[in-house]
């Protein structure tokens, strides 16, 4: 994993793959809160309800089957 402190004291780290997958990671994540952000304005939270519920049924079966 690198840190920025390593980065900024080890300039050789910065790549253009680094920078690349910097910049592609913040402008996801700049658009994944744009559209929640719309999305829960205009809608309810019961689709993101109903798939924890069912995530967390299914760790648990997982769980103890693994026992």
């Amino acid at each position: 994993m690198v840190k920025l402190p390593g980065v900024i004291s080890n300039s050789s780290v910065i790549t253009l793959n680094f920078a690349i997958g910097m910049l592609v990671s913040c402008i996801t994540g700049i658009m994944s809160i744009g559209f929640l952000l719309r999305y829960v304005q205009t809608k309810d939270f019961l689709p993101f309800a109903w798939y924890r519920f069912i995530l967390g049924a299914l760790v648990i079966i997982i769980a103890m089957v693994r026992q």
